[in-house]
């Protein structure tokens, strides 16, 4: 089975739309550089994972987005806690997009602040993105699942997923409505 780094960091999606997405991450132990605080790969786990979704979510049908570039000003650290990161599109063009990601604290004060460039490409054998299950907008689109256990479960069900998060067990990855 193979494991992909979003495996391993506790994020939880709360809202994604064309417009926005909005996650959460546990900072703990997992997430620690070795002086104990948020490590900056973790923020930008964070941050690439928001972009990515939300700039799947705005590609044209048989297209997807693939990170380009990345980067990060870190502006203070986290000990433990929940952070929360919102990802909004800055440009939104035909073969490739750019998000902006603000990492805020519990406090609501800023951590880290990312710049995302996606690259938008025709999807591997005919691919394209599907709005999670369990998730509002999966609804509107006929994509209801009743029992909704994590987004890597919506992801492992689909094999057109697999090519971006090819695990097959549940990850701490969830949406809620």
């Amino acid at each position: 089975m193979a494991v992909v780094i979003g495996g391993s960091i506790p994020i939880r999606f709360e809202e994604v739309s064309k417009d926005r997405v909005v996650a959460t991450m546990v900072v703990d132990h997992r997430v620690h550089q070795p002086a104990g605080v948020l490590h900056g790969g973790a923020s930008l786990v964070l941050a690439e994972s928001l972009a990515s979704v939300g700039a799947g979510y705005n590609c044209a049908p048989g297209m997807t987005a693939r990170g380009q570039e990345i980067n990060a000003n870190h502006l203070r650290p986290v000990r433990e806690g929940i952070v929360r990161a919102v990802a909004t599109p800055v440009h939104l063009g035909r073969t490739s997009q750019v998000w902006a990601v603000e990492v805020r604290n519990d406090a609501g004060k800023l951590v880290c602040i990312s710049r995302c460039t996606l690259a938008v490409v025709p999807a591997p054998d005919g691919n394209e993105y599907l709005p999670p299950y369990g998730h509002q907008s999966a609804r509107a689109c006929g994509r209801s699942s009743s029992r909704w256990s994590g987004w890597a479960t919506a992801i492992s069900s689909s094999a057109r997923w697999r090519w971006f998060f090819p695990q097959s067990r549940a990850t701490p990855y969830s949406v809620t409505t």
